[in-house]
Parts: C-alpha cells; sequence; structure tokens
C-alpha cells in the first residue's frame, strides 16, 4: 500500500468515526426528548353521553314584512309582532316571558347582471321576538302550531325552540 493510499484510508475512518460519534449524539438527545415527554403523564381524550332533559327553554322568531316603502313595511312589522305576541299570549305564554328586538328596515335594490341598477324595489322590515320560559313542553307545542300565524298571512320565521 502506498503512502497516499494509506492516507485515504486514514481519511475515511476518521471521517466515519466523526459522522457515527455525530448520529449517536444526536439519537441520544432525541431519546431524552422522549423520556422527558413522558415523565409528564399520560392523556387520555373520550367521550361520554348523559341523557338529559330541559328545563328551560329560548325561542327565536322573526317577524318580516316587504313593502314599496319604509314607513309601510315598519307598520307591517308591528302589526306582524301584534299577531306574533297576541298567538303567544293566547296560547300561554306570560308577556314577562316575551322580549321584542328592535325595529330594522333596509331596502332591496334591483340588480342586473350581478350589478346594482340603483334603483329600490322594496323595503325589508324586520323585528327579533325572543320567547324565554320553564315551559318546555309549552314551547314545543307552539313552535309546532306556528303554522296557523304562517296560513293567516303573517309572515314569520321559526328558528326552532332550544
Amino acid at each position: 500500500m502506498s503512502e497516499n493510499e494509506k492516507q485515504k484510508s486514514l481519511t475515511l475512518i476518521i471521517s466515519a468515526a466523526i459522522i457515527a460519534l455525530a448520529m449517536g449524539l444526536g439519537l441520544n438527545q432525541v431519546g431524552s426528548g422522549f423520556a422527558s415527554r413522558s415523565s409528564e403523564g399520560i392523556s387520555v381524550t373520550g367521550s361520554a353521553r348523559v341523557s338529559a332533559t330541559a328545563d328551560k327553554a329560548v325561542w327565536t322568531l322573526n317577524a318580516e314584512q316587504v313593502a314599496p316603502t319604509i314607513s309601510e313595511s315598519v307598520r307591517k312589522v308591528e302589526a306582524a309582532t301584534n299577531a306574533v305576541t297576541k298567538y303567544l299570549t293566547d296560547g300561554g305564554v306570560p308577556t314577562d316571558s316575551i322580549e321584542l328586538g328592535s325595529v330594522s328596515a333596509y331596502p332591496q335594490e334591483e340588480y342586473s347582471n350581478g350589478n346594482s341598477t340603483g334603483r329600490i324595489l322594496n323595503y325589508r322590515g324586520s323585528r327579533t321576538i325572543t320567547v324565554r320560559s320553564d315551559d318546555v313542553q309549552l314551547i314545543k307545542k307552539l313552535s309546532n302550531g306556528i303554522g296557523s300565524l304562517l296560513q293567516s298571512g303573517v309572515s314569520v320565521t321559526n328558528y326552532g325552540p332550544q
């Protein structure tokens, strides 16, 4: 073996030893990280089922009307709100369990090819009505019977009791 070949072999052996040492130190650090993490304990996630019966109900309704003028849409919303309130109180809901939101009205514009023409077609008015009650069965019964209001021409959105 020549001196040049001996030099190359020695360089190769030293390089292999350095790489082996670096890999050994790196794996040791990774192992230490896993070991310290396992000392924190075991984390478990899961689910459970419990049978529950509701003892309170919150029911949200929205009286909504469309009219050619803003004043007429607000007037129609008030009439619809009164009809809904009467339906609720006649059904057995105390007046202090009924909460009326503020009246809002906004214009509905005409659109052509996805662009506003600037022309107002009509005004949509609305008012939120929220019922809070401990009588869950009464609220369920009234919610299921809300179709009678719709049949009489009152436009009301029933978001369902919660």
